[in-house]
């Protein structure tokens, strides 16, 4: 009755992006938990996700998929039930379970392992049918995020195409929304396309970036004008060959 009644409060909660008050009934989860806790730790999970907290959300999460280890799992046993997780059909539940450890990945720089995830997180959103999309609208903003995070993996792995590809599709299908910041959408795409030699795109992307929210802040707009000197120096090399 409990866990019913969290799991309750928290969907109310989502609908208001109300996460601060979700997450005040972590405590109540206990330790070890049976399979009536998963829907509601998996809500708590997300509002911790929500407000940055990676790392108890990824050890909530590991509780959940793996329900015979307590919530102080370590990203090992996350990693492990989340696999078993992915086994099967998807469902919305198993993209944010994926992103959640993808997040953490990234903030420790582990590119291989979190563009894995990443592009496993993308696909499972892809899969969705649009009622699933309509259903669980707040996974968009997930799954463009992911777009824009699994392009920066593959351009720092030096993976140029697959960066190109990520970003293109974050730009194309963030260009309403913009959940992710415009600015920094069109700089990713400027320095993907760059890296493989596009001068012409990279510069076009660039120049888009500097107007694409109003005026950058200052070291934004810095990175921007030292982007498009090096690709202008680059031109002026390449026509003096």
């Amino acid at each position: 009755m409990v866990a019913r009644s969290r799991y309750s409060r928290a969907i109310e909660n989502k609908a208001h992006n109300d996460w601060r008050d979700t997450i005040r009934h972590q405590h109540l989860i206990p330790s070890e938990f049976s399979a009536e806790w998963v829907p509601a730790a998996e809500e708590i999970a997300f509002a911790l996700g929500m407000l940055s907290n990676t790392d108890d959300a990824a050890a909530l999460v590991a509780a959940s998929v793996c329900p015979n280890h307590d919530a102080a799992n370590t990203a090992a046993s996350f990693c492990s039930g989340a696999s078993r997780l992915l086994s099967t059909t998807p469902t919305p539940s198993k993209t944010f379970t994926v992103l959640v450890f993808s997040k953490a990945q990234i903030e420790n720089n582990h590119d291989a392992v979190a563009l894995r995830w990443l592009e496993q997180a993308i696909g499972i959103y892809r899969q969705l049918s649009p009622d699933q999309r309509a259903d669980e609208h707040w996974l968009r903003k997930p799954y463009l995020r992911a777009l824009y995070a699994a392009a920066r993996s593959a351009l720092r792995l030096g993976q140029d195409v697959r960066a190109q590809r990520h970003i293109f599709a974050c730009v194309r299908e963030d260009e309403e929304s913009n959940f992710t910041d415009p600015t920094h959408k069109l700089y990713l795409a400027g320095r993907c396309c760059a890296a493989a030699g596009q001068r012409q795109h990279a510069e076009r992307a660039f120049k888009l970036a500097l107007t694409a929210a109003g005026e950058p802040k200052p070291p934004q707009r810095l990175y921007i004008l030292e982007a498009l000197t090096a690709i202008a120096k680059s031109g002026r090399r390449g026509g003096s060959q």
